[in-house]
């Protein structure tokens, strides 16, 4: 199984030791089997929490009593996805669980034994442009040879991308950052901004959450942050990724509607960059509560996505059925979508295929954030405005400084990689005033300084993401080839494959014009730059109806533009599908809050370190 090279894509170490709560060998979880007997507290704590005693007989353990006597039955652990650190120090192990799980081949197993199931795929950007630079075709073409595949060869219903649910999930982030900032702003004590919780992060808490807000779309750093920095969770963003969103429509909105299917009917399948989003698809908390035919929520949530595939497993699908995703491409349909029943894609979700208009390739959550500042700036202001960037390091850490007449106005950052993700949460710590916790293991914990006063704003907004590079060099995508375009061509003509079977390519008989082969190897770092080369290749100026009619786009500083135009369209047909999953709810924005928010919760563990106990 193929992992992310992001290790090798920049100086810094993002390498994470597993936590000791990961290999503890039983949790205190009283059996009760047996009966209870008297509790004793162990006599040295700074030694250990507990002593455990092991029944030679039955292997069982036991918490120790007074003079070796045999207390409490202890139960051994059971480890799930939910527990899942997502640290990458047990990958191999955690992997394993997964593909048993969360894989290609229980979606064989589910598509030949559910005939009463409708499967429907949503392909991520990023997945797509992977599969674009290693076939050497666009966008367009790409998604083509994917709906043909899916649809013909594995019987799947519909295939989207997942395009138009980001575009809601980064309106609803709009909607939250605005919340949050009119509250801070009516907010005139620090204890008002300060964290209430570490324990739970709800849609109903979302708007009085305090600054700044670190986006919630990457599960690898909310899997970290739940379990090593819980006291940072109120700062999180409750926005649902795009993967949920798009399960959201799919079960719940007009997809379900129009084919006239149950929510529980829809067999929900997509194809991500990162493996940590199976994680994200297991958590009971993506998981909706619907009503077959009112506003009134049913009792039983059904998940938003079933089972998540990554981008180099759709590759082995392919490989599976000796298929050339070029060979599909170029048999597909020449419209942007394959009919079903008469209908295309677009016809239950509108189409905004592969436009991302500006930002980051990780979808543009920084962005987002400074578009929703400077639109509503008036003109007198957003005049004098201009938008300053600053890179720290590396491009993986970049500040936004909007500034009014000189004026700081807003402060935002984008943090990609472990090591630039720490800084910020000590920084956070710092700034907030309150404790951080060092370690995976969540348990030192550093005297919180005094919250720092006339330094002027500080970050209100950071796009967060785990892996270095962000989404385009997820674990879950095509590794780097090791040879070169125009050896794997020779290969491919040749009939013989390498040792992981590695796909075409290119074809002999279709050459691309103008070109020769590429006989050098790309390393890790130009293969990452290249699928988000591709990704961009399908960027569009958009629609020119987003700018409020009295402002003057020519007497606007250039750094601002991009952030004035277009989006008219996108955001009318956002609100035209999220009415359409409200369905006449009589409380709409509370239900909206349920259907395109979540919540995040710490892990609170007792477990001691498993190195300290007495055997």
């Amino acid at each position: 199984m193929s992992l992310s090279s992001g290790l090798t894509l920049t100086d810094l170490s993002d390498y994470l030791a597993p936590s000791q709560l990961c290999i503890k060998p039983v949790t205190m979880v009283e059996d009760t089997s047996e009966p209870a007997v008297e509790e004793t507290k162990p006599k040295d704590t700074a030694v250990a929490a507990t002593e455990i005693v092991i029944d030679a007989e039955t292997l069982a353990y036991y918490e120790a009593g007074e003079k070796g006597a045999k207390g409490k039955k202890l139960k051994k652990a059971e480890i799930t996805l939910n527990d899942c650190l997502a640290c990458s120090g047990c990958i191999t192990s955690a992997e394993s669980v997964l593909v048993s799980m969360q894989s290609h081949e229980e979606v064989y197993r589910v598509l030949a034994e559910r005939a009463d199931l409708v499967p429907i795929l949503s392909v991520s950007p990023q997945s797509i442009a992977s599969l674009a630079a290693l076939h050497e075709l666009g966008l367009l073409e790409t998604m083509r040879g994917l709906r043909l595949f899916f649809k013909q060869h594995l019987g799947f219903r519909l295939v989207f991308d997942t395009t138009f649910a980001r575009e809601i999930s980064l309106e609803e982030n709009r909607r939250e950052f605005v919340e949050r900032r009119a509250h801070a702003s009516a907010s005139t004590t620090t204890a008002a901004l300060a964290p209430t919780s570490t324990e739970t992060n709800t849609p109903s808490t979302s708007p009085t959450g305090p600054l700044p807000i670190l986006s919630s779309s990457c599960p690898g750093w909310i899997c970290y942050a739940e379990k090593t920095h819980g006291e940072l969770l109120p700062f999180v963003s409750n926005v649902k990724s795009p993967q949920a969103v798009m399960g959201t429509i799919a079960k719940g909105g007009d997809v379900a509607n129009g084919l006239g299917l149950r929510p529980d009917q829809i067999y929900h399948v997509t194809v991500m960059p990162c493996y940590d989003k199976k994680l994200e698809a297991s958590r009971p908390d993506f998981a909706t509560p619907y009503a077959s035919s009112s506003s009134t929520p049913t009792a039983d949530p059904v998940r938003d996505v079933d089972c998540v595939l990554t981008t180099g497993e759709v590759e082995r699908m392919l490989a599976d059925k000796n298929l050339s995703l070029r060979t599909l491409a170029a048999a597909a349909a020449p419209v942007d979508q394959l009919e079903v029943d008469g209908h295309t894609e677009s016809t239950y979700v509108p189409s905004l295929f592969l436009s991302p208009s500006f930002g980051t390739s990780s979808g543009g959550y920084v962005h987002n954030a400074l578009r929703a500042v400077i639109s509503s700036l008036p003109p007198t202001s957003l005049y004098a405005a201009q938008l300053t960037e600053k890179r720290v390091r590396s491009d993986d850490y970049v500040e936004f400084t909007l500034s009014v007449n000189d004026e700081v106005e807003l402060k935002a950052a984008k943090c990609y990689g472990f090591r630039n993700l720490q800084n910020v949460v000590r920084k956070i710590g710092r700034d907030a005033g309150i404790a951080v916790t060092r370690g995976a293991a969540g348990k030192m914990v550093r005297k919180a300084p005094p919250p720092k006063k006339g330094k002027g704003k500080e970050v209100e907004f950071v796009e967060v993401m785990a892996c270095p590079s962000g989404c385009v060099n997820g674990g879950g995508q095509i590794a780097p080839p090791k040879d070169s375009k125009g050896e794997r061509r020779r290969r491919i003509a040749s009939g013989r494959v390498d040792e992981e079977g590695m796909p075409d390519v290119g074809d002999t008989a279709m050459p691309i014009d103008g070109e020769e082969a590429d006989e050098r190897v790309l390393t890790p770092k130009e293969w990452v730059a290249e699928v988000e080369r591709v990704y961009w290749s399908g960027r569009s100026s958009g629609d020119e109806g987003g700018k409020a009619e009295d402002v003057d786009l020519d007497k606007v500083h250039p750094s601002l533009r991009p952030y004035l135009s277009g989006g008219a369209r996108q955001a009318a047909l956002v609100e035209s599908v999220v009415a359409g999953l409200l369905g006449g709810a009589e409380d709409g924005e509370a239900r909206r809050r349920e259907l395109l928010r979540t919540s995040y919760r710490a892990v609170e563990s007792e477990e001691v370190n498993g190195l300290a106990v007495k055997w």
